[in-house]
């Protein structure tokens, strides 16, 4: 039997670009917005080229050697010392991560949405959440999240498009 998990680049791409993008405004808002003041926009803008970055180079590390994991092809390209510490690193940080995503979102799902109830049971449901997604297996994770993808980017769009007549161009230039 075959357990290799097969997905195709465009899911790859959509699933990565999907956790880049849309865990950045959790992580990002509060604590750019008070360093960086009106200027937040600059950072934002700054933020989207580095995730870009960081999806083109795990599409092309993934193209390169693709029966390969990450943490094979860092042992591969940087050799058992390096590879392995930066191996590490990228698992701890992998972790404390996905912990702190649970609770953000958690945290703003009780705050915007549900103020009465404790943030606890949200964190619990999104946890129950990822782990029947894991139990239905990685491709079908990857599948749901390319559906949700081809129906929510285009309600975005519409967004951003009936968003478009507010916009004040006077209120863009840094520092004013």
């Amino acid at each position: 039997m075959n357990d290799k998990i097969k997905i195709s680049n465009v899911q790859f791409m959509i699933t990565t670009s999907g956790f880049v993008f849309g865990s950045s405004p959790l992580f990002l808002s509060s604590g750019t917005a008070i360093i960086a003041g009106r200027d937040a926009w600059i950072s934002a803008i700054f933020a989207t080229i580095l995730g870009l970055l960081s999806v083109w180079i795990n599409i092309y590390l993934r193209e390169l050697y693709p029966d390969k994991t990450l943490i094979e092809v860092f042992s591969l390209l940087l050799g058992k010392w390096l590879g392995n510490i930066l191996s590490i690193i990228y698992v701890f940080t992998a972790l404390l991560t996905g912990t702190q995503i649970i609770w953000y979102v958690g945290d703003l799902i009780t705050t915007t949405y549900t103020p009465e109830i404790s943030a606890y049971p949200t964190n619990i449901l999104f946890v129950v959440a990822l782990v029947i997604a894991l139990l239905y297996g990685l491709e079908a994770m990857y599948r749901a999240v390319t559906i949700y993808f081809y129906g929510l980017f285009p309600l975005y769009l519409f967004t951003l498009i009936l968003v478009t007549p507010n916009i004040d161009i006077k209120n863009h230039p840094p520092g004013q």
